[in-house]
């Protein structure tokens, strides 16, 4: 038999965000985030977990015309923990094209 009940989760972050403007055309942001999550999961303290969670973005945004946009987002999540599997990094590159009609 396995136990089974409900999950909880609860934590705090922090974020830090700036954009700014090359030009008319062109503009930049940046943004970090820090948090602490604590849970457990349906079993209880036994699947009690603390994850420190890092995460910053850099991107771009250009007006190509009056009707066609583009952006580029690379972002970065780190979550660590003691306890083993809960660690991991992720790396995402986002290229967006926006066309008005």
């Amino acid at each position: 038999a396995t136990a089974s009940g409900p999950s909880s989760t609860s934590g705090s972050y922090v974020s830090l965000a700036w954009q700014h403007d090359l030009s008319s055309a062109v503009s930049t942001n940046t943004s970090y985030q820090y948090g602490i999550r604590s849970g457990t999961d349906s079993l209880g303290a036994i699947g009690t977990s603390t994850e420190y969670i890092n995460s910053l973005s850099v991107g771009a945004d250009w007006r190509l015309s009056q009707t066609l946009t583009t952006s580029a987002e690379y972002a970065l999540d780190i979550t660590s923990s003691r306890t083993p599997g809960y660690s991991q990094t992720t790396h995402y590159v986002i290229v967006t094209v926006n066309k008005r009609f």
